[in-house]
């Protein structure tokens, strides 16, 4: 739990602009970079994913894909874990940001 708190201070560190802070483009819109990705493939995983799994300790990341547009960043992040019967499954969730 302690690891997964880090983690998610991490993340909001970096969508929030602390020290470094995310990228910007000339307009001051959200740029799209493999650290502002990753950090939203976090929050997605730490607040859509894993509050409704049965054992979030189960979750294991099997990667992530982005889409890009002028409006919203969606973020697909595929994962595993395990069901009530203890057997291991594949699924992917979608998190739209607004810019």
């Amino acid at each position: 739990m302690k690891t997964a708190l880090v983690a998610a201070a991490a993340a909001y560190t970096l969508l929030i602009g602390c020290s470094s802070g995310p990228d910007r483009n000339a307009d001051g819109s959200f740029a799209t970079s493999r650290n502002n990705i990753s950090a939203l493939a976090l929050h997605c995983e730490m607040n859509k994913i894993k509050p409704v799994l049965k054992d979030p300790n189960s979750y294991r990341r099997a990667g992530h894909t982005f889409t890009d547009s002028a409006r919203h960043i969606t973020v697909q992040v595929n994962y595993t874990a395990t069901n009530s019967f203890g057997g291991r499954v594949s699924d992917s969730k979608t998190c739209r940001y607004d810019r």
